[in-house]
C-alpha cells in the first residue's frame, strides 16, 4: 500500500518518505518543560518532565507524547483546553506508553485515541 497526496507517493510498501520529507512528526527530546506545537511528538527523556498542549488549538490538531522510559511524573498540561472532557492535567505514569492527542473542539477538548 501507499500513501498518495495530490497523486504524489509520500510512504511506499517499505515506509520510506517522499523527497522533502524527513518525518511525519518533529521529534523533541526533553527533560524538563516545553510547550508542544501542532503535528509535534514529544519523547519524554527524563523525570519531572511536563508537556504542555498548545493554547489556541483548532479542530483537527494532533499530537503525540511518549513516555521514554520508566518515568512515573511525567505530566501533560491541559492549558485551558479540556483532556477528555475534563478541565485537568494529565499524569502521564505508564511506562514506555504513547499518546496521541486529536482536538475536537471546546467540550470534549483534547481526545485521546
Amino acid at each position: 500500500m501507499a500513501i498518495k497526496i495530490s497523486g504524489v507517493t509520500v510512504i511506499n510498501n517499505d515506509a520510506q518518505l517522499g523527497a522533502g520529507l524527513s518525518s511525519a512528526y518533529d521529534t523533541i527530546s526533553i527533560g524538563s518543560t516545553a510547550t508542544i506545537t501542532n503535528r509535534e511528538l514529544y519523547y519524554i527523556t527524563g523525570a519531572g518532565s511536563s508537556i504542555t498542549l498548545p493554547a489556541s488549538p483548532n479542530p483537527g490538531n494532533e499530537v503525540v507524547v511518549v513516555n521514554g522510559g520508566a518515568f512515573t511524573d511525567a505530566w501533560v498540561l491541559r492549558n485551558g483546553s479540556n483532556i477528555m472532557g475534563l478541565a485537568e492535567d494529565l499524569n502521564l505514569d505508564i511506562e514506555y506508553a504513547s499518546i496521541n492527542f486529536i482536538y475536537v473542539g471546546i467540550s470534549s477538548g483534547w481526545v485521546i485515541t
